[in-house]
């Protein structure tokens, strides 16, 4: 990923890959972070920093995260059935990110390789819209590590 063409291949890829995960959910995708919550659902990324570097004799090998965050409207129901059902999808869909995103590990052949942190489950509140409401979801965060063993040549 020592391009700029090289790092936009391997952002389509990820969104490619959110989106077809997002289909049968009717997720929105947002990249650069959650602007607005137009249903009930988005899925959001964004690059998040550099996480490990190390030198070789000819390279800097580098980790780069992208921060993965889907969202759930939190359903303002006593149903069982109904929360259960979010509580399944919830879980489906860090199965459904990660085996999306895995089954293309070098994401087109942008970078090395790629790994997952673990999946965090949360409850918060979200402002939406031009910031005036104010409601509760539930958020699931997947850390996503870009690892690129050729990133920055060294000159000797």
């Amino acid at each position: 990923m020592n391009t700029r063409a090289a790092r936009a291949k391997a952002i389509g890829r990820i969104h490619q890959l959110l989106a077809g995960v997002a289909v049968p959910h009717r997720f929105q995708i947002e990249p650069g972070g959650l602007q607005r919550l137009g249903g009930d659902r988005a899925i959001a990324y964004w690059f998040e920093g550099e996480t490990e570097k190390a030198k070789t004799l000819g390279n800097v090998m580098v980790t780069q995260q992208i921060h993965i965050r889907a969202f759930w409207r939190i359903p303002a129901t006593d149903d069982v059935r109904l929360r259960t059902a979010v509580e399944l999808e919830i879980w489906d869909t860090t199965r459904g990110i990660q085996e999306a995103i895995h089954g293309d590990s070098e994401l087109d052949g942008a970078v090395t390789r790629l790994d997952f942190g673990l999946a965090q489950r949360g409850i918060e509140p979200v402002l939406v819209g031009t910031g005036v409401e104010a409601i509760d979801v539930f958020t699931l965060d997947l850390p996503l590590y870009l690892q690129e063993l050729e990133a920055e040549g060294i000159t000797p």
